[in-house]
């Protein structure tokens, strides 16, 4: 279970990653667009993985995760809420939000852990 939720946001990042690196650039150097609402929203981690991190749950069916947990057949179907009722938006929404704040803050901490400066 633990698996599919690191496999779930490995992806997510990866996707961001290649977006920003590959897609974002193409943009700007293009269309020489810098401004933009698009590329604003695209170089924003917390932004872009938010929706990023939506798509996947809404594609992945990310709230079925946890079925095989319930022990009895008329227990609620867990989710990332953990316990509470699966509303059918909603609950993937909120699991972009935690997952894209989970992985901005992991990000911004292997960030400053192995980033090199240079002072000049």
């Amino acid at each position: 279970m633990l698996v599919l939720f690191a496999i779930y946001a490995v992806i997510g990042r990866l996707l961001i990653y290649f977006i920003q690196k590959f897609i974002l650039d193409n943009i700007q150097e293009k269309y020489i667009i810098q401004d933009s609402f698009l590329v604003k929203l695209i170089s924003c981690d917390l932004c872009f993985g938010f929706w990023v991190y939506t798509g996947l749950a809404l594609v992945f069916n990310i709230h079925h995760l946890f079925t095989e947990v319930a022990m009895k057949p008329n227990d609620v179907i867990l989710n990332v809420l953990d316990g509470y009722v699966y509303i059918p938006i909603i609950s993937e929404i909120f699991t972009g939000m935690v997952f894209s704040f989970m992985m901005h803050i992991f990000r911004l901490g292997w960030n400053s852990k192995f980033q090199i400066i240079e002072v000049n």
